[in-house]
């Protein structure tokens, strides 16, 4: 979605605006309420991304870790969800959304190996090359050999050949 892209690309200011838009057409639209607490992570607004990943869960029916969120700090939130993930009780508890929330977290360790069990599980996607999130393992070993497992540095050389 143009959201989303907006997120990808970093415009936080932009997403949070027009997610705000979007939110006044359709206040329960999970996606909606997720990207722009992406977007507020992007600008280290933990608090405000809490109070949108709350409403998020709240629109689902998760009011567990709605309150988990509205009643805890950043990193405790986090690691509630990753807890709520062992059995399931989170939208996406597959090993990408746990890489993201190591992420989140600054966790490279624990980053990259739910990214290398995403690729195993074949739950990894282009957002491995562009998501900002995943910006400070970019460096890793582990994470260039996954990268070149996924064949983007095979896409990068094709995209330089065109110029």
């Amino acid at each position: 979605t143009y959201l989303n892209i907006l997120m990808r690309s970093k415009k936080f200011d932009e997403t949070i605006k027009t997610a705000k838009k979007y939110l006044e057409l359709d206040s329960n639209n999970v996606n909606y309420w997720a990207t722009q607490a992406y977007a507020y992570v992007g600008k280290k607004q933990y608090t405000d991304a809490l109070n949108a990943w709350a409403r998020q869960h709240e629109s689902y029916g998760n009011k567990a870790l709605a309150d988990i969120y509205k009643t805890s700090d950043f990193n405790a939130a986090m690691m509630a969800w990753l807890e709520m993930a062992k059995t399931n009780k989170v939208v996406y508890p597959g090993e990408y959304a746990k890489a993201g929330v190591y992420a989140m977290l600054e966790d490279k360790d624990n980053t990259l190996k739910h990214l290398e069990l995403a690729v195993a599980n074949n739950e990894a996607s282009i957002s491995i090359k562009s998501f900002w999130l995943f910006d400070f393992v970019r460096s890793e070993p582990r994470f260039k050999e996954l990268y070149r497992k996924l064949n983007f540095d095979a896409y990068d050389e094709y995209r330089k050949s065109l110029k």
